[in-house]
């Protein structure tokens, strides 16, 4: 308390102290009501949201308080980090993970596994995150053979998917219109009008057939 009324902005005054009074004292109320005061005086803190979330999801079990106040991390998170010279990727993948784990330990699985994939191209070990990405999709596979309803877990799993695969087809297009403009104007033309003809441009270009 004396620490943080000499320094109201310091980060790490809050979320130590609290992982001491919850962890090591077993006063989780008393974490949650510093976490509360640190807020006040830092309102954008992503990293005081993350630690209050898990204040609600290890120790007080109120796992909806634990996702607003993660998501809401995560929010802020990327409402400050991204523009920066050094982002914290290590802020942002501790989120995701919590967020993964919670929604795991909830059955969601295609939210658990929308937050693993968010969090495998930042993380120091992906192949541990696609080892449990794996694990996970074959759960859900389990579940969908128990069950043909499409349940929110399903919908969202699909709905992840298709977000990954526009975001493949776009690099991929991306990287083919550059090979394109580097080579000769004529060349390129055709070198466009040959990956249209086997790649999935040629399904975009007869979807828009049909619409017309």
């Amino acid at each position: 308390k004396v620490a943080a009324d000499l320094d109201p902005h310091r980060i790490e005054t809050y979320t130590v102290a609290s992982y001491w009074l919850r962890s090591r004292l077993n006063k989780p109320k008393e974490a949650e009501e510093f976490l509360r005061a640190g807020l006040k005086e830092n309102p954008n803190s992503y990293e005081i949201l993350a630690e209050l979330g898990s204040v609600y999801f290890q120790n007080l079990k109120d796992i909806r308080r634990a996702r607003n106040v993660w998501e809401l991390a995560l929010k802020r998170w990327d409402a400050q980090e991204p523009g920066k010279k050094e982002p914290d990727y290590l802020g942002r993948l501790q989120v995701l993970d919590n967020l993964a784990n919670l929604e795991e330990s909830e059955g969601n699985y295609g939210k658990a596994l929308a937050y693993l994939n968010s969090s495998k191209p930042i993380s120091p070990n992906p192949a541990a995150i696609q080892k449990h990405i794996e694990e996970l999709s074959a759960k859900l596979k389990e579940a969908l053979a128990k069950d043909a309803s499409v349940t929110p877990e399903i919908e969202s799993l699909l709905t992840e998917r298709a977000k990954t695969r526009a975001l493949c087809e776009a690099e991929m297009l991306k990287h083919f219109q550059e090979v394109g403009r580097a080579m000769p104007p004529e060349q390129g033309r055709r070198y466009l009008a040959w990956v249209q003809e086997r790649t999935v441009l040629r399904a975009q270009a007869m979807e828009s057939r049909h619409k017309m």
